[in-house]
């Protein structure tokens, strides 16, 4: 089972949203607000006031700062209402002038800077993604990560270049995004073949605590005798090369692929390497992250490198996938909503659970279908901040199980904007409430990416075939040896709850 983080990437971004997070890290320390923390929050908003008027005005009497608005920012908190849910009281928020003081200034960092280290694919299926004929996406955004990097940590960054071996290519990223043709200008090693073996244990093995790797590649696996074996034993020889790789290092380290689009003009070479085509037209190609689960977190969670985790900001970005073991299922926040819109049926909270005052409700009692529908259906609010997924996956009702006396199903899982320390409401439904006492346990499943298994092929011998476009020769297998090595099987969970109905 996997445990750990998966983050979905939401939220305000700019100043506005490095306060909400500001906010929120102040609330951890014990839940609660220290003075000295109010403090740091008060001189972070009086710095940043010209961006952080319009999002939160309430801070500001005229051009006097006023306590009681970041009181109430602080309240209006994701944050803030998920610990309100956790507890019988209040968080504390302590607010005395006599806080701790800062100077004015940029907000503070928690002081880890990733060093990154690209591998450039060169090979013979890479080199046409960068002509002067197209629209450049490809190296658009690359540029836009190194960029990014190059301004977090510009001295140590290094540049390899991979196709049959791994070379050091002796670069730092300032110098190799200003090459007018990255292909062009890194002439080295064999680009008739890749040898993702070899890449794959350099990356694996050769990856230091505080590195990031990024390999950009087609991802087509093609070895010097291609050409002479079957399509489906070349994706079984890959899967298991793959499995192989990762099952070292699964339980430490996280692979994050990402899928874009980008003008392909060339030659193409199919997998038997007999038809070479002239090809003018959009291709797939990845871009992956590798690095411990830790720097993983840090990557995808900090605002320094926001600018390079929002990957729907991308020329063409497509879908992304985090693989990454966990030991136990996330436990996670959730609580029934007795008012929603969506609520059908007559039902409330138990009496043991309010003489605990709990503000989360998981157990109902006199429970009874809606007498003019007969249906029985409840809103469940969920707190996902924690996941790193598709939203397409997390709608897509497939993925969810429900046990249950009753015949249950999931009408709908879609985002809530409520400042209600949830992310998403989950609509349950029955056709017939036969079970007045009953568990209704609802499993996040995890299976493997449908959009990976669209984005495969095991014939790519003709360009004018429909979808060879967005497909790429043995991708499947290449990404189902690397979930075979971080994950069991297709029904582990990433999270289980439990709403209880009692007569």
């Amino acid at each position: 089972m996997v445990a750990g983080f998966l983050i979905i990437l939401t939220g305000c971004s700019g100043p506005c949203g490095d306060f909400e997070k500001a906010i929120d890290e102040a609330l951890t320390s014990e839940g609660k607000v220290t003075a000295g923390e109010f403090a740091i929050l008060r001189s972070k908003a009086e710095a940043y006031r010209k961006d952080l008027e319009n999002c939160y005005p309430q801070m500001w009497v005229g051009n006097d700062f006023d306590d009681s608005g970041l009181i109430k920012a602080i309240r209006e908190s994701g944050k803030y209402q998920k610990l309100l849910l956790r507890s019988a009281e209040a968080p504390k928020i302590e607010h005395s002038r006599d806080g701790n003081e800062i100077a004015k200034g940029d907000f503070e960092q928690s002081g880890m800077t990733i060093i990154p280290k690209l591998y450039l694919e060169r090979s013979g299926s890479m080199l046409f993604y960068d002509k002067p004929g197209g629209r450049g996406q490809f190296k658009a955004n690359l540029v836009k990560i190194l960029n990014e990097f190059s301004l977090t940590n510009p001295e140590k960054s290094l540049v390899y270049i991979v196709n049959d071996s791994v070379y050091d290519f002796q670069m730092s990223f300032q110098k190799f995004i200003r090459l007018s043709d990255i292909f062009a200008d890194t002439k080295i090693g064999d680009a008739s073949y890749t040898d993702f073996d070899e890449i794959f244990r350099t990356l694996t093995e050769k990856n230091g605590e505080d590195e990031i790797s990024i390999f950009a590649s087609d991802f087509i696996y093609s070895t010097t005798d291609s050409r002479l074996k079957n399509p489906e034993r070349i994706a079984s020889e890959v899967r298991g090369l793959m499995t192989n790789v990762f099952n070292i290092v699964g339980k430490n380290y996280s692979f994050l692929v990402i899928k874009f689009n980008g003008d392909y003009i060339g030659t193409y070479y199919d997998y038997q390497e007999v038809k070479h085509t002239e090809y003018n037209g959009l291709r797939s190609y990845y871009i992956g992250f590798f690095a411990l689960n830790e720097v993983m977190k840090y990557f995808l969670t900090d605002p320094t490198y926001k600018r390079i985790t929002s990957f729907e900001d991308y020329k063409l970005y497509e879908n992304f996938f985090l693989f990454q073991s966990y030991e136990n299922a996330l436990s996670i926040d959730y609580s029934v909503l007795l008012n929603d819109p969506k609520s059908i049926g007559r039902f409330r909270q138990s009496s043991d659970e309010l003489k605990l005052r709990k503000r989360v409700i998981t157990e109902l009692e006199d429970v009874a279908e809606d007498k003019i529908s007969g249906k029985f259906q409840l809103a469940i609010a969920l707190d996902l901040e924690d996941y790193f997924l598709d939203t397409h996956y997390i709608a897509n009702t497939k993925n969810y199980k429900v046990e249950a006396l009753d015949q249950f199903r999931i009408v709908e899982v879609v985002e809530s904007n409520e400042k209600t320390g949830f992310t998403h409401k989950l609509v349950l439904a029955t056709e017939e409430l036969s079970y007045k006492n009953q568990d209704i346990t609802i499993s996040f499943v995890n299976r493997f990416p449908q959009w990976m298994i669209d984005s495969s092929t095991l014939d790519d011998r003709d360009p004018n075939a429909p979808g060879f476009a967005e497909r790429t020769f043995a991708f499947e297998g290449m990404m189902r040896g690397i979930y075979d090595a971080y994950y069991k099987d297709e029904n582990e969970k990433y999270y289980e709850i439990t709403i209880k109905l009692n007569n």
